[in-house]
Order: C-alpha cells, then structure tokens, then sequence
C-alpha cells in the first residue's frame, strides 16, 4: 500500500507542481519545464507511482519534447571527495526499504565537474556492510578514477539468497547512482566479495545489459532447485560480458566444481574475456592485486547497441537485454524448479554427475531467444519456449519508411511503427542510458 508521502507526491506531479511548499512561492500558472518533469520523474522510486506519473507527463506529448532533454540531463556533480556513508529508501520489489549506501567519490571527480565516470557497484560479505566496499576499491578508484557504490544488507544478513527482493534492491541502487552521481551508464562493473561474489555472478547472469563486467570474487553460481538457487541456467546470457573471478582453490570444494563447470560452460559458448584466477594456497581468499583493476576497468565499455543478442530467461520480469525481450515465456518454462528423478536413476551419479544431471534439468525449462540486427528496419529472431517475444526500437534501428520487418522462427512480420513518449520515458527513467533511447516497444507471439 502506498504510504500517504507518496501519494501526495504523485498528486503534485499529476497536477504539474513540484510540491505544495513550491506551488506556495510560485504563481500556479508557472509550467513545469521538461527538464524539472524529468527530474522530478526519475527521483520516484516506487516504479508503479513512476509509471502513473509517466502516463501524466507523456499524454499529449512526442518524442521529440523528450529527447534532446534526455540526452542532456546530467546529475549534479559532487562537492566532497572521500568516502561518506548514506542512508536512502530504495524499491525492494512490494515497498520502499531504508537502506544504507557508501559511496567513495574520488578527489579528480570533484576537481573536473562533469567529467562522467565508471561505476563500481560492490556487494559485501555475509555478517559486512558496504563499508567494506570502499576499503577495498578506493585506491583502484582513485586511480580509474572511478566511483564506489556500496550497499548495506537490509534485511537478514546471513548470506546471499537468490530472492527477487535482494535483486530488487540492488537494481534501484543501481538507478539511484546513475540519476545522482556522474557516472557512466556503460561503465558499471558488478563485483563483490563471497556473499557478493554470489551476487555477481547472479545479477551478471540475469542481467548481463546493465553491466560492462562482472569481477566476483570468492563466490560463483549455484544449481539447487529446492532453494531457488539455479542461475547456471543463465550463463549463455554471459557469453559476451568480461569477467574477472579470482578464488582461493583451498576453499568449499561444491564452489571450486561450480565455478569450473561455469567456465567450462562459458568456453563452450564463445566467451572470449572470461578469466578464472585461482590461488592455490588460500581458501576463502584471494590475492587482490593479482588483476591490474584500473587498466581493466577503463577499457570496459558496454555495447548500447549490440548487433547480436542471445537472451535466456524464466523468472517474469526478467527476460530483457538491450533490445530483445521475453515477454512471456511458455508453459513448460519454471522459474521455482523442483528436481523429478527416480531415484535408481539419481543415486547411480556421483556428486559431479549430479550437479550436471541438475544443469541440464533447469536448462530444459528455461525459455531461450536470440536476435540480430540485419540493417536498419530489419531484424530476425529465434525463440525457443517462448510465447510472447518484444523488441525495443530506438530511432536509428526502425526503416526509413517507419516500418520494421521482423523475421520470427522464420516467418516474416512487417509492421508500421509508432513512436511513443511513454515507452521513451519508461525506459530511460528505470536504466537512465542515454545512448539507447527506445521510442516504440513492438510484441508478438513467436508461432
């Protein structure tokens, strides 16, 4: 239920003012301009209030009133260098949770206002707070430089979880720092140390699109059905995303067998920039230093516009990257698998055999699409377990004759396209990339 606040926040956007103590000192005929609108559209974090008020502020309203504005906001630059700690309410997927942030802002940040920056989002270790973060990255920061954002474990800090609520909240603080801080939306690396490192590879694989790379460190995916946990279903989605995994070899030996079937996996899939650094002597640890940090980070760059794209889902709401998106997946896709197997059949495995027994299991019931960009106006895309499949459509991507076709499991559909101020709206205030602006959002069932 949304709290009385935020309903009179919603009010005040719906009726074009800021709030009753602005309206108060200004006459109520001032418009709001596109630029305060935008402002005001991005700091709502509860997203169904969002999209009300998107609905609001893009009714009667086109495309064009929004781009260039877009394509110009920029945050306010910080005023203080050093590490300082916040504490902010971000959406945990059914409400607002207070939630404490560390931020390191770098000293070359503040002395170059508008400079923007990578990103490095950190998540700490099971019983740790995100001060953790900072101590561990600033020096690479400095020196990128680079921002640090770190938050702290709202809920029960006892490990990483797979929830939908722990993706939630680490998602919006995501959003937060790119609406707040002057960092670069094609730049945010996901790392993290154990229950972090779980995370990483977690959020990595579900959504590799808002990440240039993923750097865990002694955590790694998981497959155990009757904990949710089962995000090997997952790692094509990585095959085109840098990593760097470093992980001491003397640690939990179902970590060390995870993590070498996953890049076993990746190798088999075309994964390029994948590296497992492993330590022989160290168990739960890692040498730090064995990667050169600011070299790496600066030479990543996420793809706004990827020509090929290859997308497995089964979570709802989760099956987007770039521009192709799992609207709805078919009825044999499961995203809470429960494991079916005789149980002759099971215990003639072994703890290996098993493990990849259980792989192939939630592979089986996961929807898989993949897409490519021919040229202008022209797309082909191949669903498998899929029932409904969407394309976001930025400007450039739709025919010069405003039509696009898209060739789907072979057939082709040719469709007329009409922009949106809405679907431009929707999509920039919840990922905030101003290189890819979609401006039509198309669906279709695959058969």
């Amino acid at each position: 239920m949304r709290s009385a606040a935020s309903g009179l926040r919603l009010l005040c956007l719906l009726i074009g003012i800021a709030s009753p103590a602005l309206r108060a000192q200004e006459p109520e005929s001032t418009p709001r301009s596109r630029e305060d609108q935008l402002r005001d559209l991005l700091g709502i974090e509860d997203p169904e209030e969002r999209t009300d008020a998107i609905r609001s502020a893009a009714r009667d309203s086109e495309v064009a009133d929004w781009i260039s504005v877009i394509r110009q906001f920029r945050p306010s630059p910080p005023q203080q260098a050093g590490t300082s700690r916040h504490s902010i309410e971000l959406w945990n997927g059914e409400e607002l949770e207070q939630t404490e942030l560390f931020v390191h802002v770098p000293r070359a940040i503040v002395d170059e206002p508008g400079r923007q920056v990578p990103l490095i989002l950190y998540g700490h270790g099971t019983g740790g707070s995100g001060a953790s973060g900072p101590r561990l990255w600033s020096q690479v920061a400095e020196a990128v430089p680079a921002i640090v954002v770190a938050p702290s474990e709202s809920g029960p800090n006892v490990g990483y979880r797979y929830s939908q609520r722990e993706t939630h909240v680490t998602l919006s603080a995501l959003r937060w720092a790119l609406r707040t801080l002057p960092v670069d939306a094609h730049q945010v690396v996901m790392t993290g140390v154990s229950r972090g490192g779980h995370q990483s590879w977690d959020l990595g694989a579900r959504f590799p699109d808002r990440f240039a790379g993923i750097a865990p460190m002694i955590g790694g995916p998981r497959v155990n059905p009757a904990e949710g946990q089962n995000n090997f279903r997952y790692l094509e989605n990585l095959n085109a995303l840098p990593i760097r995994d470093l992980q001491g070899l003397q640690d939990d030996a179902r970590l060390i067998r995870n993590l070498e079937i996953a890049f076993e996996i990746l190798e088999g899939f075309g994964a390029d920039d994948a590296q497992f650094l492993t330590f022989a002597d160290r168990g739960h640890s890692f040498d730090f230093g064995a990667v050169d940090w600011a070299e790496w980070i600066v030479g990543l760059r996420r793809d706004p516009l990827p020509r090929e794209v290859v997308r497995l889902a089964a979570r709802p709401g989760e099956g987007r990257t770039a521009w192709l998106e799992i609207a709805k997946t078919s009825r044999k896709v499961e995203d809470d698998v429960r494991l079916r197997v005789q149980a002759s059949e099971w215990e003639k495995l072994d703890e290996l055999g098993q493990t990849r027994y259980l792989i192939d299991f939630v592979t089986e019931r996961t929807a898989r699409a993949s897409g490519r960009l021919v040229k202008r106006g022209v797309l082909e895309i191949e669903t498998e377990q899929v029932d409904r499949i969407a394309v976001w459509l930025s400007s450039e991507m739709i025919g010069q004759d405003g039509r696009v076709q898209v060739t789907i499991n072979g057939k082709d559909r040719r469709k007329k396209v009409v922009t949106s101020a809405r679907v431009l709206l929707e999509d920039f205030c919840q990922r905030l990339d101003r290189r890819f602006l979609p401006v039509a959002r198309l669906e279709w069932k695959p058969r």
